[in-house]
């Protein structure tokens, strides 16, 4: 099951994370997505518009180009594309031939993201898009907090399989966030639709040094629960809350803080990867905070990145399917494997023999 089956391990029946909002104006850019290059720019209107990035005069790339209103001209030979993505004039004919058109992707602005799909773009599912109220990104009592976007040489599954197995914060993250407590805590794993959701609670773990100062209170002892919700195929939020040891992260009294780190994942290629991290948090609300908790979050995906890119080349040596052990602690991200690859099936065309039933 890993690799996926199939040609492509890209589900394009999604949303994905284009870019920062702020990263997006009339200045066009050029991000590739799911092997697809794309132009990405605003109108006048300042509404965000994505167009495939390649004139079909001679191909160069429309982030090249110029948008003056509502349209992009080729910074080659001029040809003006509208927001569908249809030539409106060509400079050097006065007749537009039918058919002459570059293709529009579907977008929407949530919060401080710009998202596009990736599938039919006569049908995109905007109930797919996430619910940015319930993610905490909608005002008090949450601060949310922009992160930043990191380029990872690694496949796409592998953040999502880091993301679904916390036990490795034990481990590769020691120095930072991790505490032992977490490998001895009971896992539940449920299976919803497109979600994976992981729930861990530990009793009387030990606070690190970092998380003492996150909640602004003395090293001690706490309890605490990690709800990981992995939306497929690349979308996370890891749900903390600590609260008061003996409580068992009960009632609201007894909690000293919660935040949710959420890693919005968007495959570049086969093999390569964008991940745009968010924060948001009930607890110390003040810059400070937000200035340390950036950096200790930044800290932290860097190692992640250099475990994922270390994966990554190792995978690229394997002459053959490489083989893997699995354990206990993987029962969520083999769950989100089998779910990534049901909804890549659901988008292959049937074959002939299926067609003659």
């Amino acid at each position: 099951m890993y690799p996926f089956e199939g040609a492509t391990s890209f589900v394009t029946r999604a949303w994905y994370v284009a870019g920062w909002s702020d990263e997006i104006t009339e200045k066009p850019i050029a991000r590739t997505i799911l092997g697809q290059s794309v132009a990405l720019f605003r109108v006048s209107t300042g509404e965000p518009v994505a167009l495939s990035n390649r004139c079909t005069h001679r191909g160069l790339p429309l982030a090249m180009g110029t948008v003056n209103g509502d349209e992009i001209a080729c910074g080659y030979h001029g040809f003006v594309f509208g927001l569908d993505g249809r030539c409106r004039r060509i400079p050097s004919q006065e007749r537009v031939p039918p058919g002459i058109a570059v293709r529009q992707y579907p977008v929407a602005e949530r919060w401080d993201w710009v998202w596009i799909w990736m599938g039919d773009p006569a049908f995109p599912d905007y109930s797919l898009l996430p619910d940015t109220q319930e993610l905490g990104l909608g005002g008090d009592p949450w601060l949310a907090v922009r992160g930043d976007d990191f380029h990872v040489r690694a496949r796409y599954q592998l953040f999502n399989e880091n993301l679904l197995d916390l036990t490795h914060l034990s481990f590769l993250h020691a120095d930072s966030i991790g505490t032992p407590d977490l490998l001895e805590s009971q896992m539940t794993v449920d299976v919803v639709d497109r979600t994976v959701r992981v729930e861990r609670c530990t009793r009387s773990e030990q606070m690190s040094p970092f998380y003492a100062r996150r909640l602004g209170i003395p090293i001690g002892r706490i309890d605490r629960r990690h709800v990981t919700s992995f939306v497929a195929p690349t979308f996370h939020v890891v749900h903390v809350i600590a609260a008061k040891e003996g409580t068992g992260v009960g009632p609201a009294p007894a909690v000293l803080g919660e935040h949710k780190i959420l890693h919005a994942i968007t495959p570049e290629t086969e093999t390569t990867l964008h991940d745009f991290w968010a924060l948001t948090r009930t607890y110390n609300t003040s810059d400070e905070m937000t200035a340390y908790l950036r950096e200790n979050i930044n800290g932290v995906i860097r190692q992640d990145i250099v475990a994922l890119e270390a994966t990554e080349a190792a995978l690229a040596g394997c002459s053959d399917r490489p083989l893997e052990f699995s354990c206990a602690a993987d029962e969520a991200a083999l769950k989100g494997r089998r779910l990534i690859q049901q909804l890549l099936r659901a988008e292959r065309p049937p074959n002939t023999e299926e067609k003659r039933r």
